[in-house]
């Protein structure tokens, strides 16, 4: 009896290590031939048009290709050569680049209160106390995801990054491109790109305090931690009463709660803050958490002031199917081919 329990347990052991054995060796093929194995027809099935957040963490897990990466690689995933998202349309390489013009994805998204503008990732993660008690230990599992700008965003407009942030108590218009380019010059100190908000602000509505709203604000940067000095603001008074007033700046920089910071300087306290405007894009009757694609003529006006009219082709159309869910039969065949090529 004993011979026959030590025969079945070196069975099931050597079973276990061959299983292991095979599936490490999977692995390190999925992470070796990352890029092969996201150029399969199979995988690449879910990443064309755009891929959903499910099948893009389940890909980076898989071949530990960051996730910004497989979301470019998507872009142009048309013949598993193309891997730049500004090679549009499946062009190919070309000395390293397409002679065909880029198209890019341009729409806007009226943004509502008490979402962030970021991907939905462990950095939206906060901390929710239990009601009536003042309890401030961590405790992960009373942790929750904290929406965001990407969770509402109606069906067929793909998650592409956004164009700047708006704070998570701030409404308004929030433009989303896959063009890196157009994003640098917008977002670059004197591109001209004005932002206008509407203040709702409670306190003592003096000219003085107008004034002080409209002067430039000292600020650092981010990375180098350099002095710099903004541009004043326009101000204007839409509406006034005895307890505040709906005031509207302009600014032409983008710095860090900025506009907040204006305010506080000035004296006032801010009940609601809106961007009805950025450059010459206006959010006019669009519903909040709706969005809109740009029409020809704004694309056109943007790339324009920015110095990028003939280096872009028309926009892409949308909205657009979303891909397919990544399912696991495509993913162990397509590994199962890396095995035959790669023994």
């Amino acid at each position: 009896m004993r011979p026959a329990v030590t025969a079945c347990a070196a069975l099931a052991t050597a079973a276990a290590l061959w299983s292991w054995l095979r599936r490490r060796r999977r692995r390190e093929l999925a992470r070796r031939y990352a890029y092969e194995l996201l150029g399969d027809p199979r995988v690449r099935r879910s990443l064309d048009p755009y891929p959903s957040s499910t099948t893009v963490a389940a890909l980076s897990a898989l071949t530990g290709v960051a996730t910004a990466k497989i979301r470019k690689f998507s872009a142009g995933a048309r013949d598993g050569a193309c891997a730049r998202p500004w090679h549009a349309d499946g062009a190919p390489r070309a000395g390293g680049r397409t002679k065909r013009k880029a198209s890019h994805y341009y729409f806007v998204l009226h943004k509502p209160l008490g979402v962030v503008t970021q991907r939905d990732d462990a950095s939206t993660k906060t901390y929710v106390p239990r009601p009536g008690r003042n309890d401030k230990r961590w405790r992960p599992w009373r942790r929750q995801y904290v929406p965001t700008v990407y969770d509402g965003l109606p069906d067929g407009f793909p998650p592409v990054p956004s164009v700047g942030r708006l704070d998570k108590e701030t409404s308004g218009l929030l433009l989303f491109t896959d063009d890196g380019a157009l994003t640098t010059r917008l977002l670059r100190p004197g591109s001209g790109c004005e932002k206008t908000y509407v203040l709702d602000v409670t306190g003592v509505v003096s000219d003085a305090a107008l004034a002080s709203l409209s002067e430039p604000l000292d600020d650092v940067t981010k990375h180098t931690r350099e002095k710099v000095r903004t541009a004043p603001a326009r101000v204007k008074v839409v509406s006034r009463s005895d307890e505040g007033a709906r005031v509207e700046v302009v600014i032409s920089e983008g710095r860090h709660h900025q506009v907040r910071r204006l305010a506080a300087r000035a004296g006032f306290a801010v009940e609601a803050l809106h961007r009805k405007a950025m450059g010459p894009l206006r959010l006019d009757d669009l519903p909040v958490g709706a969005a809109r694609p740009l029409t020809p003529d704004e694309v056109q006006t943007l790339l324009s002031n920015c110095g990028l009219e003939k280096k872009r082709g028309p926009p892409r159309p949308l909205p657009v199917a979303a891909a397919p869910e990544l399912t696991r039969a495509a993913v162990e065949a397509a590994i199962d081919d890396l095995v035959r090529r790669h023994p």
